[in-house]
């Protein structure tokens, strides 16, 4: 048994061998025994049976599971194909519907040199904006197939000078799509004289290497020297419908690696390659000496199936020198040819290492099973009486007034209950106790406040009583009658504060009535408007006809309109608009 094992159960029977004093006096020595005795005797009954059960189910599971992946994985790989014939097709079709090279092909097929560099840029555009990288042509053709502008981007994003001559009328999906008159995309292959056209010729040889089970002859002749390619061809027509020529795109698969390593690495998929024929020009399957596979061929039985049957094949294969748990699905150009395939594999030695690794774990957990039974009785004991003690412990702290006290309560049963409703009413004390310090709080700060208010109240009256006689004893033109106006009016404004906080320090009852708002707002405007702060406010009013009335005390909510309208004509410094909206 490993050490780590062993002294997990030692430190178990620790624990057994010195119970807490809680769980001792809950349960017995009986009940202990008889807990390990029931569950040595439960897993001693079912483990055997379930080892080897679970070994079956497993193996089965395992083997579908082989199945599903790389079913999985084909289905990923083929949507990432589709979506890069899909790009290259893009390319074309939007540079037939560019207007400059609408409007600039017929004077460069005149040989102009401006129509030319115009046509080059918008190429040169699409070109180095493409999404995934890759070995790429993009040109544009007259009504003959003759080259009259075209790019080459390499896989390391090294873009060739401007390319023109050489014919690709001879090409059949070219061929077809200015006979056509239709747009055309698919999988091709390049013949290795228009590749020389374009500098690719070097890029698309693939030596053929001496691959075990290989058929003994190439299903394509033209393997190691001809290109495969995603091809996209659209016609350009002028406002007549005639065909003035077509716009060309081409991703190379020969010898360029982007798309089967953007496969597996945003997929997951351990090996993808594809083949043209039977020939792998671009793959992640690695040699023995830890080269990439390419120039190896597929096993006779695949080359059967798929090149031959023209079917998918599914099941265990021999690649390059192991066996895979494959895919393979073919590849057809546009005439629905097959000239190549697409292929996923994952290690079958993964999944037997997988299935061994397994079988010895079940083994090892069969034998943690039973010993694990003998000794399961001691954690449940405690993990029963735990909550008890704790809910103990948490009532008499809650006793000494600890309200931060809390039971952690764990599951869903009565226990669990139990812990949820002690730490709701630890709750609801602990809200019972703030409520009543913030009500003690606001009685003192009341008391304070009235104190206060008294105290001003005299020396307020005093003012205004003097002030007041020396207004009534000044001529109307004597110049200080102003000063003596402006201490009456702050005197008010100080008995209205004064009353504010004798209203807080009685804290008055709220007397709810019905109520109309927009008759209150016009008594609060009418009671603010005689002051001199208002003089140069305006009041537009924007009142909802269907405004309901109300329940509450309007009293005081006038009180709160009067005192929003004097804050506002404070900010505005007794100058503007005051907008009473309400809906």
């Amino acid at each position: 048994m490993p050490p780590s094992i062993l002294g997990w159960f030692l430190s178990l029977f620790r624990v057994w061998a010195e119970p807490p004093e809680a769980a001792t006096n809950l349960k017995g020595a009986r009940l202990r025994s008889l807990l390990v005795l029931s569950f040595a005797f439960v897993a001693a009954l079912t483990v055997g049976v379930g080892t080897w059960a679970t070994a079956r189910v497993i193996a089965d599971y395992l083997k579908r599971a082989e199945d599903d992946r790389v079913a999985r994985d084909m289905d990923l790989a083929q949507a990432f194909y589709e979506l890069k014939l899909d790009e290259v097709a893009a390319i074309s079709h939007r540079l037939v519907l560019d207007r400059w090279v609408i409007q600039s092909l017929p004077d460069a097929i005149r040989g102009n040199s401006n129509a030319l560099r115009i046509i080059d840029e918008q190429i040169t555009n699409k070109i180095t904006v493409l999404a995934l990288g890759g070995t790429h042509l993009i040109a544009i053709l007259d009504d003959q197939g003759n080259m009259r502008v075209a790019r080459v981007l390499s896989a390391d994003g090294h873009l060739t000078p401007r390319l023109s001559g050489g014919t690709w009328g001879g090409l059949p999906i070219v061929r077809d799509s200015l006979t056509q008159g239709s747009e055309l995309a698919a999988t091709e292959v390049i013949p290795a004289g228009l590749l020389d056209q374009v500098g690719l010729e070097q890029q698309a040889r693939v030596e053929l290497l001496e691959t075990p089970k290989a058929a003994p002859v190439p299903f394509d002749p033209r393997e190691g020297t001809a290109g495969l390619a995603l091809v996209g061809v659209a016609p350009l027509m002028d406002e007549h419908g005639r065909v003035l020529g077509a716009a060309l795109a081409v991703y190379l698969f020969n010898n360029d690696f982007t798309l089967v390593d953007r496969i597996k690495e945003v997929a997951g998929i351990d090996t993808v390659t594809i083949f043209f024929g039977d020939l792998r020009v671009s793959t992640n399957v690695m040699t023995e000496s830890g080269e990439r596979a390419v120039g190896t061929r597929i096993s006779q039985e695949v080359y059967d199936v798929v090149l031959r049957q023209e079917r998918d094949y599914v099941g265990q294969a021999f690649v390059v020198n192991e066996t895979y748990v494959t895919r393979y699905a073919p590849l057809r150009d546009h005439d629905g040819v097959v000239v190549g395939s697409l292929y996923v594999g994952a290690r079958e030695a993964a999944f037997v290492e997988l299935v061994d690794a397994f079988n010895n774990r079940v083994a090892i957990i069969a034998l943690v099973c039973i010993g694990l039974a003998a000794v399961i009785a001691v954690p449940i004991s405690r993990w029963i009486t735990r909550p008890i003690a704790d809910l103990v412990e948490a009532t008499g702290r809650l006793a000494q007034g600890d309200m931060g006290v809390r039971v952690p309560a764990q599951g869903r049963g009565e226990l669990a209950q139990l812990a949820d409703a002690f730490n709701r009413m630890v709750e609801r004390l602990q809200d019972t106790q703030d409520r009543l310090l913030h009500k003690e709080k606001l009685a003192s700060m009341g008391q304070l406040a009235a104190g206060v208010a008294h105290e001003i109240n005299n020396p307020l009256g005093t003012i205004q009583l003097y002030s007041s006689a020396m207004l009534k004893s000044l001529p109307e033109a004597d110049p200080r009658r102003d000063d003596l106006n402006t201490i009456q009016r702050e005197t008010e404004r100080c008995k209205v504060i004064v009353a504010s906080l004798l209203n807080f320090a009685r804290q008055q009852e709220v007397l709810a009535e019905e109520t109309d708002l927009h008759a209150l707002l016009e008594r609060a405007i009418g009671a603010v408007k005689p002051q001199a702060i208002f003089r140069g406010v305006e009041i537009e009013r924007c009142y909802d006809g269907d405004l309901p009335t109300i329940q509450a005390d309007g009293s005081q909510l006038q009180q709160v309109f009067v005192n929003l309208l004097n804050n506002a004509a404070d900010a505005m410094s007794g100058r503007g608009r005051i907008t009473l909206r309400t809906r």
